[in-house]
């Protein structure tokens, strides 16, 4: 899994954005990147992921921030969170034999 990729690869990888907008030195590091094997799931590097242990159960903390007026962003945040959460999971599992590594 690839972490801390900045914000412009990130709109790269995900198609928002040309490569061709990269720097040279930029482009040659995110091939250098995609030559090695990775997860697809593109997690962005936010403070939400930084301090993702603080919350405690997300789903719950997104459900509170969501029912205050001033909550809204944070929850929103929190639900993307639990949404790249699972990409990344099912991703995972669809590689892993799970009853392998049960053993």
């Amino acid at each position: 899994m690839l972490t801390a990729v900045p914000a412009k690869m990130i709109s790269v990888l995900t198609g928002d954005l040309d490569i061709a907008s990269l720097t040279p030195r930029d482009r040659d590091a995110l091939q250098a990147v995609m030559d090695m094997p990775h997860a697809l799931t593109v997690i962005p590097n936010s403070k939400y992921w930084r301090e993702i242990a603080a919350w405690g159960p997300l789903g719950v903390a997104a459900e509170a921030a969501n029912a205050q007026p001033a909550g809204r962003l944070q929850g929103g945040a929190m639900m993307d969170i639990l949404a790249g959460g699972d990409a990344l999971l099912e991703e995972l599992l669809a590689v892993i034999d799970v009853t392998e590594a049960a053993e």
